[in-house]
């Protein structure tokens, strides 16, 4: 299941425009709502979702793909808001492996969540061959950028 849906996920993003939004506060004052939004697709991390309104003006409104460790302690990627990624977000994106420690949030996930969203994980192979280059554990934005790149957008 997750081989096809990774496919099909990088299916989703070929050939479009691509824009990942963190959350940093350095983007308060920069007033790229319009900018961001005209992309094709937009991705945010962890807890972005739902973007607060005092945000819009800054960071956007649009969202398509999160990417999310699954961890849902505040401090890692924070609670899911399962209705809100049915309504609003095509993929539901965790950039690590089904192997521990990570089995268990994505096991969590799947077991409450199967079909509800799109959803994918990285595979073991594709994330040992990251590690294995970076030579340090990413956590969840440089495996966003990594996997991003890594596709046709």
């Amino acid at each position: 299941m997750t081989d096809r849906n990774r496919q099909k996920y990088k299916e989703y993003l070929k050939g479009k425009r691509v824009c990942i939004v963190g959350p940093a506060p350095t983007i308060k004052h920069l007033e790229q709502k319009e900018e961001i939004d005209s992309y094709d697709v937009v991705i945010r991390l962890n807890k972005a979702l739902p973007v607060p309104e005092s945000l819009f003006s800054s960071s956007g409104t649009k969202t398509n793909v999160l990417y999310n460790c699954l961890n849902p302690e505040p401090e890692s990627g924070g609670t899911l808001h399962i209705g809100y990624l049915q309504e609003e977000v095509d993929w539901l994106v965790c950039p690590y492996p089904n192997i521990l420690p990570f089995s268990i949030d994505i096991k969590n996930f799947i077991r409450n969540n199967q079909d509800r969203v799109s959803f994918c994980h990285f595979e073991e192979e594709y994330y040992a061959k990251i590690i294995s280059e970076i030579n340090t554990r990413p956590n969840t934005g440089l495996l966003t950028i990594l996997d991003v790149l890594s596709c046709e957008i």
